[in-house]
C-alpha cells in the first residue's frame, strides 16, 4: 500500500472516532405511577374489599360454568385484614369440601362487573395506551397452603377489551364483539393437575359479552416477594390468543380490577398477602409502521399499525379493518405497502390479510410474495410467526402481494393483521 493510502485510512479512522465520540443516543425519559391505592392493605375495606363466592364446577371435565354467586359468610375469617408485627396483611381462607363448586375468597380493588360497594375507593381504569412501556405487579405472600386435592393461590387481574373490540375466527366464520372481558390468572401455588402454562381459553360470557381467561403458573411455592411483568404477559396473551383465532389489540385493553385470591375445589386453601401493588411506567408514544393500500391506481394511506410495546423481542398482534377497498392487480392480487416514515425501527414477524363477508364467512388470502424497495425478497420473514423478523428501518418500504382466485364483491371487508413490535429507540 502506498504512503498516501495509509494516510487516508488514518484520517478516516480519526474521523469515525470523532463522529462516534460526539454521537448522541436518545435516552428514555419515563415517569412511574402506582395504580393501586393503599396497596399494603393498611386500611382494609377503605380501598380493598373482601369478597367470597363460588362457581359451579364439573369435577369430571374440569369445566367452570354458571354464574358467580356472592356469599356472605357469618364468619369474617374467610377474608380478614389484620396486623402482624410491622406487616399489614390480608388473610384469605376457604374450607368448602363441596365437589360441585369452586369456592373463592379474595381481596378486591376495582370492579370489572357491577358497581363498587358504597364508600369504597375505586381506581380510575388504566388504559394500556402506547405510551405505557411497562406494567408490573409487586406482591408479597407471607404464607400459604392448599389441600392435597385441588386448590390454588393466585393473583387475578381483570381487564376489558374495548376500542376495536374482539374478533373470533372459528370454522371459517368471523364473529365481532364490541367488547369482551379478559382475566389473567397468575398462580403461585397449586395442587391437582395444572393446565398448560400460557393457556388462553374462552370461559363463557357475561350478559352476552365473551369472557376469556389467560392462565400462567408462575411458581409452585407461594411464599416470598414476586415482581410480575404484566405488560409482557398481556403481550403474550394477545399473541397466544391469535394462534387460536381470537384477535384483539394490546392498546384496547383497560385494567379494571386486581385481586389477591385463594380458591379451592375440594378441601382447604389459605394465604396471607402483605401487599399487592400495580406500577406502570409512561414515556412518549412510540413509532410504528404505516399501512397503505393500492386502490384505483394509487396508494391510499390507511394509518399507523400500532405495534409499539416498549421492549425488544416481545411481539404483539394488531389487526386493522381497511377503510379503503384494495384494487386488484393482474387480476388476482391485492397489494399492500408498509412504510417506516420516521426515525425508529419496526420488527415484523408475520402479516395476514383476511376477507370477511357480511354473514361472517372469512377467507385468509395467502401471501405469495413480499419484497422491499431495495428489491430484496422478504417473503419468508413475514409469512410465519417464528421470531425471525423483518427489520423495517427508516425510509424502508415493503410490498405485500396477497392472492385470491375468486371474486369478492363489495359485501366483503378486509382485515389486515400484523405481528411484531416497535420498541422505539433509546431502550
Amino acid at each position: 500500500m502506498m504512503r498516501g493510502s495509509k494516510l487516508l485510512v488514518f484520517v478516516i479512522i480519526i474521523s469515525l472516532s470523532l463522529s462516534m465520540t460526539f454521537m448522541v443516543f436518545p435516552v428514555r425519559s419515563t415517569t412511574t405511577y402506582e395504580w393501586t391505592r393503599d396497596s399494603e392493605f393498611n386500611y382494609g375495606s377503605t380501598y380493598w374489599y373482601p369478597k367470597i363466592g363460588e362457581w359451579n364446577w364439573d369435577p369430571v371435565s374440569g369445566a367452570i360454568y354458571g354464574t358467580w354467586i356472592d356469599k356472605n359468610p357469618t364468619s369474617t375469617d374467610f377474608v380478614k385484614f389484620t396486623t402482624e408485627g410491622s406487616d399489614h396483611i390480608v388473610h384469605l381462607s376457604i374450607d368448602n369440601n363441596d365437589w360441585g363448586y369452586v369456592a373463592v375468597a379474595k381481596a378486591v380493588q376495582g370492579w370489572v362487573w357491577g358497581n363498587k360497594p358504597s364508600g369504597v375507593y375505586q381506581p380510575t381504569p388504566l388504559h394500556v395506551t402506547s405510551n405505557i412501556v411497562d406494567i408490573r405487579i409487586n406482591t408479597r405472600i407471607i404464607w400459604s397452603t392448599v389441600s392435597p386435592t385441588v386448590g390454588g393461590v393466585l393473583i387475578n387481574v381483570w381487564l376489558k377489551i374495548e376500542g376495536n373490540g374482539v374478533d373470533i375466527y372459528q370454522n371459517e366464520q368471523w364473529e365481532h364483539y364490541d367488547q369482551a372481558i379478559l382475566g389473567i390468572d397468575l398462580y403461585y401455588l397449586h395442587t391437582g393437575q395444572p393446565l398448560s402454562d400460557r393457556e388462553f381459553r374462552e370461559a363463557g360470557s357475561s350478559n352476552g359479552i365473551p369472557v376469556f381467561v389467560y392462565t400462567r403458573y408462575r411458581e409452585n411455592q407461594a411464599s416470598g416477594t414476586f415482581d410480575v411483568p404484566l405488560l409482557q404477559i398481556l403481550n403474550d396473551a394477545v399473541s397466544d390468543a391469535s394462534r387460536i383465532g381470537v384477535y384483539f389489540n394490546l392498546h384496547d385493553l383497560v385494567l379494571y380490577e386486581v385481586d389477591a385470591v385463594v380458591e379451592e375445589y375440594s378441601g382447604y386453601a389459605a394465604a396471607k398477602f402483605s401487599r399487592l401493588k400495580v406500577y406502570y411506567e409512561v414515556t412518549g408514544s412510540g413509532a410504528c409502521p404505516t399501512l397503505s393500500v393500492w386502490s384505483n391506481s394509487t396508494w391510499v394511506t390507511e394509518g399507523v399499525m400500532d405495534i409499539h410495546v416498549g421492549s425488544y423481542n416481545i411481539d404483539t398482534v394488531y389487526r386493522h379493518y381497511l377503510a379503503t377497498r384494495p384494487g386488484l392487480i393482474r387480476g388476482n392480487f391485492y397489494v399492500l405497502k408498509l412504510s417506516e416514515l420516521d426515525e425508529y425501527t419496526s420488527y415484523i414477524d408475520k402479516v395476514q390479510l383476511v376477507a370477511v363477508s357480511d354473514n361472517g364467512s372469512a377467507i385468509y388470502l395467502p401471501l405469495v410474495i413480499a419484497f422491499d424497495n431495495h428489491n430484496r425478497s422478504i417473503t419468508r420473514l413475514v409469512r410465519n410467526s417464528d421470531d425471525v423478523w423483518l427489520v423495517l428501518r427508516p425510509d424502508d418500504e415493503v410490498y405485500l402481494w396477497f392472492y385470491y382466485s375468486g371474486t369478492l364483491d363489495n359485501s366483503w371487508r378486509f382485515v389486515f393483521i400484523i405481528e411484531g413490535h416497535n420498541p422505539k429507540s433509546g431502550y
